[in-house]
């Protein structure tokens, strides 16, 4: 029975600290106190940061506050941060000191592409002087081949920073349709896709 109707069993606390306690109970005249010490802690912080982007073929790692006494990810992994490869929605729980917090990101996808432009114009004045893939995402195993009218193979190449500037055997080819095929390697996971593909390209002079 409550002495004091000023007073509750429940109680707000404003600030972090230790707190004294005292509990009475009474009953049929007897008084029995209970003493001891309560420990009000700051919720633990955690943060995903903002919904983001992750790039087909490459990895992303999320990462929760540091220090905390226990981790739980959606993915079931109980670690600070992970790598993900996937898109999709990430939440992590977080416990320190006897409290806990959580926090969801939601992870969309660019995909892994290889793009190239319709045509160019070697002439040195560097405005589109190189035929050179555009790649969004990451690719691997590139190979890229190019032939004339006659089905003469005039460059082929793996390397995605080089690109043709026009030239077979150190000549200039004539202003005409070239034929292009490429293959490459999307990465996800332990698991390659291969991707070919053929166009065109005009060749101006």
């Amino acid at each position: 029975v409550a002495q004091n109707p000023q007073f509750s069993i429940e109680n707000v606390f404003l600030a972090t600290g230790n707190y004294g306690v005292d509990v009475k109970l009474f009953h049929c005249g007897a008084v029995d106190t209970l003493s001891g010490i309560l420990s009000i802690h700051r919720a633990p912080d955690v943060s995903l940061g903002s919904d983001t982007t992750i790039s087909e073929g490459s990895t992303l790692t999320l990462e929760a506050a540091n220090g905390m006494d226990s981790y739980f990810w959606n993915t079931g992994d109980e670690s600070p941060s992970i790598i993900i490869w996937d898109t999709g929605v990430y939440w992590v729980k977080v416990s320190k000191d006897g409290c806990s917090a959580s926090d969801t990101v939601t992870v969309y996808n660019i995909p892994a592409n290889v793009q190239f432009p319709t045509a160019f114009s070697p002439n040195s004045d560097g405005i589109n002087d190189i035929f050179l893939p555009r790649v969004t995402g990451v690719i691997s195993g590139y190979q890229i081949e190019i032939y004339n009218r006659f089905g003469e193979q005039v460059w082929r190449n793996s390397d995605l920073n080089k690109g043709w500037n026009g030239e077979y055997n150190g000549k200039k080819c004539p202003s005409e349709n070239y034929v292009w095929y490429v293959k490459y390697n999307i990465v996800k996971g332990e698991t390659p896709k291969t991707v070919e593909k053929a166009g065109s390209v005009v060749l101006i002079r």
